[in-house]
């Protein structure tokens, strides 16, 4: 997808070593801070983003992200769901097996939503392993 914009939800020293177009801090979400969870959703809603895809390491949920992403009105929100939420993830996709973590664990995501093509093989295979640490 040579033409999308990708904006990243994450703590700004997470993103400030991403390839992104765009990071949106997510400091009211750490917080539960209720005016600045408004504010997040103000933000994500004038970014006119029409997808999202949550990632999450093993254990955690997606759907307070993709609920954000609900109330900001992204239609798409996509995320591993091992328990039912309603129509907060769209689609939920099931959870790798378990041991699969770190980037190999959000290359199964993108390979179950059917943008797993944009990672090489080589590349793929060198994410099989435990890489935890990434």
């Amino acid at each position: 997808m040579p033409r999308a914009t990708l904006v990243l939800l994450a703590d700004l020293a997470v993103g400030a070593g991403v390839d992104v177009d765009e990071v949106v801090p997510d400091r009211a979400l750490a917080r539960f801070d209720p005016a600045g969870l408004s504010g997040l959703i103000r933000e994500l809603a004038a970014a006119r983003l029409a997808a999202a895809v949550v990632f999450t390491d093993e254990g955690e949920s997606a759907f307070e992200a993709a609920y954000l992403a609900y109330l900001a009105g992204v239609r798409v929100r996509a995320g591993f769901a091992g328990e039912f939420g309603g129509g907060v993830l769209a689609p939920a996709v099931a959870p790798p097996p378990a041991g699969i973590v770190g980037a190999a664990r959000h290359l199964f995501l993108l390979d179950a939503l059917g943008l797993g093509a944009t990672a090489t093989a080589a590349v793929k295979a060198r994410l099989s392993c435990d890489d935890s640490a990434s």
